[in-house]
């Protein structure tokens, strides 16, 4: 995993490429201030530098919401369990219940 943290004080969103000489881009933060050039043999690799800050954002973004999703499921387990064991239950009864369930259809459904 990409340790984000290294990148905390980069210049902000939104940077720009331009041409500099015949094979090099100067990248541009905002209100054009200079932050680097690069010497390419592809402009879009340039380009995908200059996308960096809107890149990291994105996977911050998506961090996220792994982690919301994954606490919300975690919840969700949670209180299945507990309504299985509330009837008497348990979660091993239900999965062994399913798998009845899926193999009495793959036979046809047919006893």
């Amino acid at each position: 995993m990409i340790d984000t943290d290294k990148y905390e004080g980069h210049a902000p969103a939104p940077w720009s490429c331009d041409q500099a000489t015949e094979t090099s881009m100067d990248i541009s933060g905002p209100s054009g201030h200079w932050l680097a050039r690069v010497e390419y043999h592809s402009r879009n690799s340039v380009y995908l530098m200059a996308d960096a800050p809107l890149l990291l954002a994105e996977v911050k973004r998506l961090r996220g919401l792994l982690t919301q999703s994954y606490d919300e499921l975690s919840l969700a387990t949670r209180w299945v369990e507990r309504y299985f064991e509330s009837k008497g239950r348990s979660c091993a009864d239900v999965a062994q219940a399913v798998e009845n369930l899926e193999k009495f259809i793959e036979e046809g459904g047919e006893e």
